[in-house]
């Protein structure tokens, strides 16, 4: 009987985090897409989680993940713009640090592109 509570009230608050007003037009920052595939995540190992709500969880996890490499190759792109159009501008160690951000940022992208179906690990704070 707690299980199924638990599992309805899983269910419910997925689909209000998914529904809230506004919220899908907002774009979300990299760092919140991995905390909430990081969660998302987590209800999808538990072996206590009914089948209904991993299916559901497992759609909300494909979208997440669709989000984030959408918004990492969009930071990329703006950095190479960005790094392009100011590195006349720059000093040799700050064309560094922009150029080890986009570095670190597509070895996200990779790694979450080869993750594929299968969770993430896309936890590191950015």
């Amino acid at each position: 009987m707690q299980e199924l509570l638990r599992n309805r009230l899983l269910v419910v608050g997925l689909v209000f985090l998914m529904a809230w007003p506004g919220r899908a037009q907002q774009e979300l920052s990299i760092n919140q897409l991995k905390e909430q595939i990081a969660k998302l995540e987590q209800i999808d190992r538990d072996p206590a989680t009914s089948l209904e709500v991993k299916t559901l969880n497992r759609d909300f996890l494909k979208s997440r993940r669709l989000q984030l490499q959408s918004a990492l190759a969009k930071r990329i792109d703006d950095l190479r713009k960005y790094k392009a159009d100011v590195a006349s501008s720059l000093t040799a160690e700050e064309i560094r640090k922009v150029e080890a951000l986009i570095s670190s940022l597509q070895a996200d992208l990779t790694e979450l592109r080869a993750a594929g179906p299968s969770p993430a690990r896309m936890n590191k704070k950015r």
